[in-house]
């Protein structure tokens, strides 16, 4: 786990994992300034994809442009200044955590776009790569962000999480836009929980919503 001293070396390729509506929106976003990889579940997905340069399942209507390059996950070697954007369910990632073992990697850079903990160890996903993964640079974006209005052109900001203050500003020259701002913050843990926090009340208003209740 990195601290604030650490320095980072100058980033490799951005891969985005999980290409749902929100990791292909982040790949529409942050292939503004570079080429991105968009990874999928299989190499079918990834072809669909590519031939249309549409996620029709996900984002129908939104083009990726070129510098979205979609392939299967793991098709590609990851180094150590490499910056993986994890875009799946909270759910799947200890198995993700086994693939980048049983693919001999151990040390790269973390983004987490997740939002969730663990159900059955109620871990954040920055404690699960940090209990297995110990060798990585992490940090963790979060914030008030609706997928398809980011890819339809609405502006938004978000947190950047690290320890690492240098790593902050790397990942910030690197993926911010002039659709997507970003504030930062050493709360790793706080973050994460935020995300999942605010499901959890999102649907409590919905329910007293339901029932009737007023503001108060």
């Amino acid at each position: 786990m990195s601290d604030y001293t650490e320095s980072v070396p100058k980033l490799g390729k951005t891969v985005i994992i999980g290409s749902g509506n929100w990791g292909t929106t982040l790949a529409l976003l942050f292939s503004q300034k570079h080429k991105v990889h968009l990874w999928t579940i299989s190499q079918k997905e990834a072809d669909e994809i590519n031939q249309t340069g549409e996620n029709k399942p996900f984002l129908p209507g939104i083009k990726l442009g070129k510098n979205v390059l979609v392939e299967k996950k793991f098709s590609r070697e990851i180094k150590s200044n490499d910056v993986i954007i994890i875009a799946i369910p909270s759910r799947k990632v200890i198995d993700l955590i086994d693939e980048f073992l049983a693919a001999g990697i151990e040390d790269c850079i973390i983004l987490n776009a997740s939002k969730g903990v663990k159900h059955s160890t109620l871990l954040t996903v920055g404690q699960h790569f940090f209990a297995r993964m110990p060798k990585i640079k992490f940090a963790t974006l979060s914030g008030p962000t609706i997928a398809r209005e980011l890819a339809e052109g609405q502006p938004a900001k978000a947190v950047l999480a690290s320890k690492n203050v240098a790593l902050l500003l790397q990942l910030q020259s690197r993926l911010e836009n002039d659709r997507l701002k970003f504030e930062f913050s050493r709360d790793i843990k706080g973050v994460e929980l935020a995300a999942s926090l605010k499901g959890i009340i999102a649907i409590a208003v919905g329910i007293s919503d339901g029932l009737g209740f007023q503001s108060n």
